[in-house]
């Protein structure tokens, strides 16, 4: 017969060192010290539960910038953008494990709620131009440099509900962690081609390259060294294409496109590239204007539930839907 023991002894109470996952599986009866093999132990260590994961994400990225522009007998136009981006991200996560067959002695089931918020604050400079070689043929290059983000900050908690064959449900609460650090982004450099086709409308490409391995984490309190050697390691410069086109017939203009966004790792085991379609239309009228745009993204994904050594992957067709809509007025 199993001994529990929820002890505080110094033998028994390494699960003070993680407070957000082993601590409040060991506080809520979920995680025992098992004192006759003098190790810490769960009642379903062989499986036989059904195990969910439900996982909801928000946030967005904005950015204020400040932008100086210049033109050369209408043939060269150059343009530079100081740029102040701002993040926030929040991601809401419930694992929940449930001993549906009711075989296992002990346990019913616990539900794990994990809680994240990322904000950020970071600067970039953007650099541009556009020529127009002839009255329908316009090349451009532009050049991002990294953006910095000097405040980033986490903030996290989890809490955790257990519930029983024979005693009441226990509910526990971590306490609420924060961290602040640094992050770099890479540089993106940007080749356009377009063909006017009169007044009637345009054709264009851009090509995108951007070197994933210039990513940097860092931190006053923590090193980082090993991340960022990873990141050298596992991910690779992708090349990011868009094609589109635009047909004016005034006031409304109509306007359909594509881009393939390719794949950050340097390993083919994961497959991270991603396709995006877009449809819309515009509308001009004196100084009003209005577009529309919708934009579906699709790519596949492996998912995995624990560290990929432990278990195979969920592998999800994941596609993205979203309504873009703008409106204002020139003076």
């Amino acid at each position: 017969m199993k001994s529990r023991s929820q002890g505080n002894s110094s033998a028994n109470s390494s699960h003070s060192l993680y407070p957000f996952d082993t601590e409040l599986a060991y506080n809520a009866d979920l995680l025992y010290f098992d004192s006759t093999v003098n190790k810490y132990s769960y009642d379903a260590i062989h499986g036989g539960v059904e195990q969910k994961k439900l996982v909801n994400t928000s946030g967005s990225m904005n950015e204020m910038v400040f932008t100086l522009g210049g033109n050369f007998n209408d043939r060269l136009y150059i343009g530079a953008t100081l740029g102040l981006p701002f993040i926030k991200y929040q991601e809401n996560s419930t694992y929940r494990e449930t001993d549906v067959a009711d075989t296992i002695n002990y346990i019913k089931s616990f539900v794990l709620k994990n809680n994240l918020m990322t904000t950020g604050t970071g600067i970039n400079l953007k650099l541009g131009f556009v020529l127009r070689v002839t009255d329908w043929v316009r090349i451009g290059g532009a050049f991002h440099t990294p953006t910095y983000f000097y405040r980033m900050n986490d903030k996290w908690d989890a809490n955790i509900s257990s519930y029983f064959d024979t005693q009441s449900s226990l509910y526990k609460e971590s306490p609420s962690g924060e961290f602040n650090y640094t992050m770099t982004t890479p540089m993106r450099a940007i080749g356009s081609l377009a063909f006017l086709i009169g007044k009637y409308g345009f054709i264009s490409a851009d090509y995108e390259y951007i070197d994933y391995r210039q990513a940097r984490v860092q931190s006053n309190s923590a090193d980082f060294m090993d991340l960022n050697q990873s990141v050298k390691d596992n991910l690779t410069y992708a090349s990011n294409i868009r094609v589109g086109a635009e047909i004016k017939l005034d006031p409304i203009s109509f306007r359909g496109g594509y881009a393939l966004y390719g794949n950050p790792l340097a390993s083919g085991n994961h497959e991270f590239s991603q396709q995006t379609m877009t449809f819309g239309f515009g509308y001009r009228y004196n100084h009003f204007f209005l577009d529309l745009a919708f934009a579906r993204t699709f790519y596949k994904e492996n998912y995995y539930l624990y560290s990929q050594e432990l278990v195979n992957p969920v592998h999800n067709d994941v596609s993205k839907n979203n309504i873009l809509i703008s409106m204002g007025f020139k003076f």
